[in-house]
């Protein structure tokens, strides 16, 4: 997965760096490459969200993080491990981990 970045934050500093050019000619180009260096400076998020597999109260496995149930196993449909690592919904990975 490539990284996140904020796009509000993205906007911010290249609208900032744009008001030093309000009043002079600028080649589209230069403009381009400078928008293109400040968008590679922003720092990156960390994509991972985090869950776990847990029963409900009619014994089914779901997502912590947004309540999906999980796929069942065809075989092994009745213990932990037979759910996946991420969750099919929300993308979590289940490794039982914080969010961060």
């Amino acid at each position: 997965m490539g990284e996140l970045i904020s796009r509000e934050a993205a906007l911010r500093d290249i609208a900032a760096a744009s008001q030093k050019y309000e009043f002079e000619t600028r080649d589209i180009l230069a403009g381009l490459y400078e928008a293109d260096a400040i968008i590679r400076e922003l720092p990156a998020i960390d994509p991972v969200r985090r869950a776990s597999w847990v029963k409900d109260k009619d014994g089914n496995w779901i997502c912590t993080g947004c309540g999906h149930p999980a796929i069942p196993h065809p075989i092994l449909h009745e213990t932990h491990q037979c759910t996946t690592d991420y969750c099919p919904k929300c993308g979590a990975k289940m490794d039982g981990g914080e969010q961060r």
